[in-house]
């Protein structure tokens, strides 16, 4: 596998991938200190906070790749471009709105789920009025963290998120370990915003966004809708379907498990899904990390090179998704029956992993029509979206064995409909020989 990993991958690459195994070791070193420092009823709040946070990405719309695919395929004219600066400019406006909807949006509904679902002895409130605040600047940020990776400061923001990272995770342990309870978790998030606004504004490595945003005339509302409909609208509507229903999938499993089987049922699966959707992410930082380069390819009409390197891609980020959670299996395996409110069944799991290797695939081939300007798989997710809310409304009735079997049949139906559309996508569209 090591000669596999090693062979031809870029410089981009082997940073992304070192920053984010960095980033989800320590996610995943502090994850389990969650069962030690919380009781089972806590670990739920506390991993439903988790998942209803992820859902901030919904807000998103599909803005974020599809930013960085634009300015991926306008590299040269990232500062020099009136049109690019234009587009930055109506993208901040539009995030500082989201972060707003978002903060308020969050505060009210997750003020009537766990007044709801929730139990009095648990102190939830404060801490996620915090959360909703620290995740409101997140997502305010991230459109400025896509212009500066797009524009060849992909290691610089991995670098800083790494950072981040660990200088959170230090303090979400130590907050845990003095009983900060759900506090913890407020105080990681906000440590995250701080962390990365000061990375946007003070920075060095940052000053080519510092640049960018510097207009002489800024656009009217009329030109700024025109750009946005010309440029952006006609991918981001595509891509953010994908992502609400991706947030069906990946986000709302936690949630719905607390309002149907519990807090404590909820901490158990939460746990195991979260480091399993750590090592997806990971596993994807090939292809990820690749975009400029691909876009590029296909900017300049040489397809067979950009083909090529994402079969290159796939192949390592398969193999290499396959050995990290091998050896998660293993380890739940090992001590499932010895911490049984910590780890899930091992069938579980395998079923799990299985979905897991399905998402990879998914990805990848997701990511690489995305280089072209296109979204074919919308079809897809939507039934994707529509049989995991059917399994997750019933969940109740099933076995933890019986719903990941079922969450894996899903999964693989998709994959095999991805596969089929991409054949025909190649054959359309790529002369190889």
């Amino acid at each position: 596998m090591e000669k596999i990993l090693k062979k031809s991958i870029s410089r981009e690459i082997k940073n992304t991938l070192a920053f984010r195994f960095i980033y989800y070791l320590i996610v995943g070193l502090s994850a389990p200190a969650t069962a030690i420092f919380l009781n089972e009823v806590e670990r739920g709040f506390y991993f439903t906070f988790v998942s209803i946070v992820g859902v901030y990405s919904i807000l998103d719309l599909g803005l974020g790749q599809t930013l960085l695919i634009i300015f991926s395929r306008e590299q040269s004219k990232l500062i020099n471009s009136n049109s690019v600066r234009n587009i930055l400019y109506a993208t901040r406006a539009y995030y500082k709105y989201l972060s707003m909807i978002f903060i308020l949006a969050s505060i009210i509904i997750g003020n009537y789920f766990f007044s709801n679902f929730g139990e009095d002895s648990v102190n939830w409130r404060g801490p996620w009025i915090l959360t909703s605040l620290s995740t409101g600047i997140l997502l305010l940020n991230s459109a400025k963290l896509v212009f500066l990776e797009a524009s060849g400061k992909l290691a610089e923001v991995a670098l800083m998120r790494t950072k981040q990272t660990i200088f959170a995770n230090i303090i979400l342990l130590l907050l845990l370990f003095l009983n900060f309870n759900l506090w913890s978790f407020a105080i990681y998030q906000l440590i995250l915003a701080l962390f990365s606004s000061y990375f946007i504004y003070f920075d060095k490595a940052s000053i080519v966004y510092r640049r960018g945003r510097n207009l002489k005339q800024k656009p009217n509302f009329k030109q700024t809708y025109k750009l946005w409909k010309k440029d952006i609208f006609p991918l981001q509507w595509k891509i953010s379907i994908n992502y609400v229903c991706g947030i069906i999938v990946f986000q709302l499993i936690t949630p719905f498990t607390f309002s149907n089987m519990g807090p404590a049922k909820a901490g158990l699966i939460g746990l195991t899904i979260n480091i399993t959707n750590a090592i997806i992410v990971l596993s994807n930082s090939f292809i990820a990390a690749s975009i400029p380069k691909i876009s590029s390819f296909i900017e300049n009409d040489n397809e067979i090179s950009a083909y090529k390197m994402f079969l290159s891609l796939t192949k390592k980020s398969i193999i290499f998704g396959t050995f990290l959670l091998a050896i998660g299996l293993f380890i739940s395996s090992n001590f499932f029956l010895k911490f049984p409110q910590i780890f899930l069944p091992p069938t579980a799991v395998s079923l799990i992993i299985l979905s897991a290797i399905c998402h990879i695939l998914i990805f990848n081939i997701a990511t690489y029509f995305r280089t072209y300007k296109e979204e074919p798989l919308i079809a897809h997710s939507i039934l994707s979206a529509f049989l995991h809310v059917i399994v997750y409304l019933n969940m109740n009735i099933f076995s933890l064995e019986i719903l990941f079997l079922l969450i894996f049949g899903i999964n693989f139906l998709i994959t095999i409909l991805t596969f089929k559309t991409f054949n025909l996508f190649k054959k359309n569209r790529i002369k190889l020989f």
